[in-house]
């Protein structure tokens, strides 16, 4: 059971440096998968997988709140808000009645395609 932080506890710098680097998340297909990672420039480069075919989201956030991450496509528009829990070693993310459990991956469990996905993608602005 986790307790809502008090506001005077609430720093979304620390929180945004706890979510640093890479997640992994199961998506709707069954064989589906899907990788996350925050940088330290507040980017979120996610990559939702599905058999024969990876899509790529080259995204800014920032954390809103204890409870409300914000995701934009673009670094001046306004974005959508999603709903978060954050304990530390998992992250949910809500999204209307959805939810995703994501977990750190272990470094040999990232395959070497995501690597170079995501060094390209962060060249992209």
């Amino acid at each position: 059971m986790s307790i809502e932080p008090k506001a005077t506890d609430f720093d979304s710098d620390e929180v945004s440096a706890a979510l640093l680097g890479t997640w992994t998340f199961p998506i709707t297909e069954p064989t589906g998968i899907g990788w996350l990672h925050f940088t330290h420039t507040r980017r979120a480069i996610q990559f939702s997988c599905y058999p024969n075919q990876r899509v790529p989201m080259r995204l800014w956030y920032s954390v809103e709140s204890p409870t409300h991450l914000r995701f934009r496509s673009q670094p001046d528009k306004d974005g959508w808000l999603r709903g978060y829990r954050f304990d530390g070693s998992t992250l949910t993310l809500l999204a209307g009645d959805c939810s995703f459990l994501c977990t750190r991956p272990s470094p040999d469990e990232i395959p070497e395609w995501f690597h170079l996905s995501l060094a390209s993608a962060l060249t992209r602005p």
